[in-house]
């Protein structure tokens, strides 16, 4: 059985910069203290919010590592390490590994319109060669590629790839893949997998989405709370 990467509440976290350009590392390690003053249950470093396409290869490595140590254990982080080479996901994936994270979330290949199958190969391909859980991210528009119910439920059965970060909003996408995935993909699915689940009717789900996904700034403490309604919710989808 899989268990959670975390319970509650998830924030996706900004990469602040100086006025020359550079990391701005003091004023993230003050995002990072206050997200975990505010009762936040993961940090998500190096998402879309956190400018993951536009960070030098240094950039990116170097925030993931400072941020695992500024966070020193008090709360799971998860690292976006996606890209749409497979190789290079697989890079960011070790480093971020060797840093410490407790997560990865990687985004499907953006601008190269993977089939299913492809999709299928290259996040397995990850998968069989990290150790650390994988959360899968589905934005198809941001990206131009979608991962459809089948292929998650093909790819919920590898040991490493723990859940998914559902960003398309289509409900009766949504419950296709709930009931094709294996329970114990489902239990560390986002809010809105969780409520479409767990709740009668479905259609609740919206409601859990709405404040269950948020960016920097948001008050973890209170949709934490929130949350706590719900009777199992693992993995939280966040803005990214």
């Amino acid at each position: 059985m899989k268990k959670p990467i975390f319970t509650g509440a998830g924030v996706a976290i900004i990469t602040p910069f100086t006025s020359d350009g550079k990391v701005n590392y003091p004023a993230l390690k003050e995002i990072l203290e206050y997200q975990i003053a505010n009762s936040t249950d993961c940090i998500v470093i190096c998402g879309t919010t956190g400018e993951s396409a536009t960070l030098s290869h240094e950039e990116h490595t170097e925030v993931i590592k400072y941020t695992v140590d500024v966070v020193a254990g008090r709360i799971p982080v998860v690292a976006g390490t996606g890209s749409n080479d497979t190789a290079y996901a697989l890079n960011l994936s070790n480093e971020a590994e060797k840093a410490g994270v407790d997560g990865l979330l990687m985004v499907t290949p953006y601008y190269n319109k993977a089939s299913q199958e492809g999709l299928i190969k290259h996040f397995t391909y990850v998968a069989d060669r990290v150790s650390t859980p994988i959360i899968l991210y589905n934005v198809p528009s941001r990206t131009g590629c979608e991962i459809k119910p089948e292929t998650y439920a093909e790819l919920s059965k590898h040991k490493n790839i723990y859940a998914a970060k559902e960003a398309t909003g289509n409900l009766s996408s949504i419950a296709k893949t709930i009931s094709l995935c294996s329970d114990d993909f489902a239990t560390l699915r986002p809010t809105i997998f969780m409520a479409a689940k767990e709740r009668t009717p479905p259609m609740d789900a919206p409601i859990a989405a709405s404040m269950a996904t948020f960016s920097f700034g948001a008050h973890s403490e209170e949709i934490s709370l929130y949350l706590a309604t719900f009777s199992r919710i693992s993995v939280l989808g966040v803005p990214g």
